[in-house]
């Protein structure tokens, strides 16, 4: 019988984890993995396997998203990857319509909390974009042209931005900022539009010159 090849990355990254904390919890995860197999379920999220390697006595959940919990994360994926979901509907579900099955309630606040600030600087963009008035100085004694954006952005509201995506926020749920502008989760995959956090970053030059 051939070794599959989620076992195979499993026996690397054992051999690539010095602590045996690690290789303890790795082997927990591996468990409840293979135990949603004999289940013949497919459901290898984060929070499932994590739910059940907490059960066996592993790591919960919470210590697979974390930075450090990669190794967890790649073996968790092998048998993702080993064992696809037919996709039933290729558009993409509202982050609104699936954030209620999240079972950690600070990272269901945080998703419901990145889906009203993305709508909210979307009309915020559209806003800017609809202003046609741009008033100029033409007089010799004025060598500046003086633009007036409406409905500009509170301090408060700049701040809560600029921390919103700065890199330390996001580190902390495990998310980064990806090269066409999204936000990505632990896995990779996004969780906002292309260009959200351009269009942050915009809107927050734009204010620092006003």
């Amino acid at each position: 019988m051939m070794p599959r090849i989620v076992d195979k990355i499993y026996d690397q990254l054992l051999e690539k984890s010095h602590s045996n904390r690690v290789k303890k919890n790795l082997s927990v995860v591996k468990k409840a993995c293979d135990f949603q197999l004999d289940r013949k379920s497919k459901d290898f999220s984060i929070a499932t396997i994590g739910r059940l390697s907490e059960d066996f006595g592993g790591v919960k959940a919470q210590s697979i998203r974390n930075a450090t919990g990669q190794v967890y994360r790649d073996l968790i994926n092998a048998y993702r990857s080993e064992n696809p979901v037919k996709a039933i509907n290729t558009t993409p579900a509202e982050p609104i319509s699936w954030a209620g099955r999240i079972e950690d309630p600070e990272i269901r606040y945080r998703l419901l909390d990145l889906v009203a600030s993305e709508r909210k600087l979307r009309n915020e963009l559209n806003q800017l974009k609809a202003v046609k008035e741009v008033e100029v100085d033409l007089r010799l004694e004025s060598k500046t042209v003086e633009c007036r954006l409406y409905d500009s952005l509170t301090d408060i509201e700049i701040k809560a931005l600029s921390d919103f995506i700065s890199s330390s926020r996001l580190s902390n749920f495990g998310w980064s900022i990806g090269t066409n502008g999204r936000i990505l989760d632990s896995n990779g995959k996004p969780v906002t539009k292309p260009g959200f956090v351009d269009g942050i970053q915009k809107v927050l030059t734009i204010n620092s010159h006003n």
